[in-house]
């Protein structure tokens, strides 16, 4: 289990919906989530042609530390430090002999 003292962060979450009508995306309202941990340190990837930035931040869960602990989605919003990010990359880290998320991380871009 991750010590509590490492679960100093909160930010702001606000899951995509879906396209409205105008083809733009849709929210529900936010949600603050407390006791999670960001690493704000960009992530590279490869392509044949150059290096990317694939992510500029990751945000790590845990059950049943971070409150709310909700199931997390792609293209969702988050905020914190005063700038708004999009997730990018949602992965779920399961129980190793319960099928029960434990924690996720989450890519934002």
């Amino acid at each position: 289990m991750v010590p509590r003292k490492m679960l100093v962060d909160s930010f702001t979450y606000e899951e995509f919906k879906g396209k409205g009508r105008d083809h733009n995306p849709q929210y529900a309202d936010s949600v603050t989530i407390e006791m999670a941990r960001i690493d704000r340190q960009k992530t590279y990837g490869e392509n044949n042609q150059e290096a990317a930035i694939r992510s500029n931040a990751t945000i790590y869960t845990f059950a049943p530390l971070t409150t709310p602990f909700l199931d997390f989605k792609e293209q969702s919003r988050v905020q914190f430090d005063g700038r708004k990010y999009v997730i990018v990359e949602v992965r779920k880290l399961k129980h190793w002999y319960m099928d029960e998320v434990m924690a996720y991380e989450l890519d934002v871009m």
